[in-house]
């Protein structure tokens, strides 16, 4: 019989014999059900923000919360808000006939780009800079995070920025499609732009905040690249209004969307090589800051030969398209090789340890290790890659608009200056370190100053002797690569001196690769060191599974199990 109680409340007791742990759902109440899917997600949300990066907790944390990202946030509404209701006004009751969303998707994509392209680098720069300013920049180095991970936290918090500001102005983007005047293909693409340019100029801003240490320099670095962000940002506003004109007629061209891919494909590598780039600087002296960025060069002088490959193919094999390829190949080399030939020449006992031990091994990494010695057999390896490449190129084209002499000679007298050039200053370099330390910068610096001596002093040699002078080719000039090649390219040197150059400049690069080879013999030699014991123990205590059980009963840890 039920209780008063449960009579009034209309609620039913439980039978005799009622168990609830046999029925946990009839046990459980019934507004419990829709708690736990926020209960779940709660947990889910909580055990995901551990595993996230520190450095982008902490800095979205700083970002979101500063006083420049809620003013600009708030410019940004304010200066949306004054477009919408002036443009819909300055337009007026033709609103509903005249294809006016042109004009308003430029106002905004102008609030837009100032917002990415400008405001978002500048405070990825900024924000690695203060760790300078503040004396933090140590720490960091000394933490449990890689340089790898505070460059992931920093680009990560610039990237949660541009989604703020993107879905900020996303409505009223939308809103321009509705008024017509402007396709939806020009609508995704502008954006996608801005974006790509952010992310870019954000990796540009932390590369050069790695780069700069002292105060003057930083102030320096700032009003350079507070100048190239608006120039960008102007170079961006040129592009929307060209798009919205006539990006119509542009899309229909097959060539666009082939420059779009290999654009992309020029700034994935770019993103690529600053991001290695930017870890490189941020990491120990000790560390190995080489690999990766080897690596990435190599990859990004793979997209470029299959690039180059396609435009052969659709130009219909035309040999202009390879001598037209062949100088961006030798200036990015020329200014790789300038920053790998100025490396420390001293392999330390830390990178030592992940040398390879296999002859297979190091016959084909041992090009990727540190070392100026190997960075210069590692750009005249790629260089002669290319060359090859190219010759065969010529060889299954037909003849251009030039001899088939001058063209060879252009091809193969632009990779012997590179490879010899690069060689000579390495020399430099070394006789240098006998007798003052000589950082990364001065090493460039040393290859740069070569490269400008050897182009000058042709040229002052013709402006002081007016006989030289009016000569369009003398053998003042064979030191100086781009007036040998010009004239080569405009055909203004014979055919004797041209067989006499493809004997000389090649032979006193082979020599000088030669040396460059001899002396770079001990850094090849390098052999692996075994690790320590302390940092085996220490590794061991730091991995998660030390010590865990490996039984039920729980008393045989791993370590006594093995």
């Amino acid at each position: 019989m039920n209780s008063p109680a449960a009579t009034e409340t209309g609620t039913r007791l439980p039978e005799p014999g009622y168990s609830a742990a046999a029925h946990p759902d009839a046990a459980e109440p019934a507004n419990a059900r829709p708690a736990a899917l926020p209960t779940w997600l709660d947990r889910w949300l909580e055990a995901a923000s551990e595993r996230l990066n520190p450095i982008l907790v902490k800095e979205t944390r700083q970002a979101l919360k500063s006083p420049q990202f809620v003013l600009w946030f708030l410019v940004l509404l304010a200066a949306c808000w004054v477009v919408t209701i002036g443009g819909i006004a300055w337009i007026g009751p033709g609103v509903h006939y005249a294809a006016s969303g042109g004009i308003l998707f430029l106002a905004y994509y102008f609030i837009l780009a100032a917002a990415l392209v400008v405001v978002v680098p500048f405070a990825a720069y900024r924000s690695l800079a203060s760790e300078q300013e503040d004396n933090t920049r140590d720490v960091l180095m000394v933490s449990a995070l890689t340089p790898r991970q505070v460059i992931d936290g920093k680009i990560g918090s610039a990237t949660l920025q541009i989604v703020v500001y993107l879905s900020a102005l996303a409505p009223c983007i939308a809103f321009t499609y509705l008024l017509r005047g402007i396709d939806l293909l020009t609508i995704l693409l502008l954006p996608g732009l801005a974006v790509l340019a952010s992310v870019g100029l954000s990796m540009l801003g932390l590369v050069l905040a790695s780069a700069t240490r002292q105060r003057y320099s930083q102030v320096l670095t700032s009003v350079a690249l507070v100048a190239t962000l608006l120039g960008v940002c102007y170079w961006c506003q040129l592009a929307a209004v060209g798009a919205v004109r006539e990006g119509y007629l542009v899309y229909r061209q097959p060539g666009f969307w082939m420059a779009v891919a290999a654009g992309l494909t020029a700034y994935g590598c770019a993103l690529l090589l600053a991001y290695f780039g930017a870890a490189a600087m941020n990491a120990f002296a000790s560390a190995n800051r080489s690999t990766a960025l080897r690596r990435a060069l190599f990859v990004t002088q793979a997209c470029f030969v299959g690039w180059i490959a396609v435009a052969w193919v659709y130009y219909d094999l035309d040999r202009q398209a390879l001598i037209s390829a062949a100088p961006m190949g030798w200036v990015f080399w020329l200014f790789a090789g300038a920053l790998l030939t100025s490396e420390r020449p001293i392999l330390s006992e830390r990178v030592r340890r992940g040398l390879p031990t296999t002859p297979f091994g190091r016959f084909f990494t041992t090009w990727f290790n540190p070392g100026p010695g190997t960075g210069y057999l590692f750009v005249a390896a790629n260089l002669a890659s290319l060359l090859l490449l190219a010759l065969a190129g010529m060889f299954v084209t037909p003849v251009g608009r030039l001899a088939f002499e001058n063209e060879l000679g252009f091809i193969v007298l632009g990779a012997a200056y590179v490879v010899g050039m690069l060689g000579v200053a390495r020399l430099i370099i070394l006789g240098l370190r006998r007798f003052a330390t000589l950082s990364l910068l001065g090493g460039f610096l040393v290859n740069f100053l070569l490269l400008l001596g050897s182009a000058g002093l042709p040229e002052l040699i013709r402006a002081s002797v007016t006989r030289i002078g009016r000569m369009p080719f003398s053998w003042y000039d064979v030191v100086s690569p781009v007036r040998v090649l010009d004239v080569i390219i405009n055909d203004k040197v014979g055919s004797l001196d041209l067989q006499i150059l493809l004997i000389v400049v090649p032979g006193v690069s082979a020599c000088v690769l030669l040396i460059n080879t001899l002396l770079a013999a001990s850094e090849i030699q390098q052999t692996r060191v075994p690790l320590p014991q302390r940092v085996i123990e220490d590794d061991r205590l730091l991995d998660p599974t030390h010590g865990r059980p490996v039984n039920p009963w729980g008393d045989a840890p791993a370590d006594a199990a093995t």
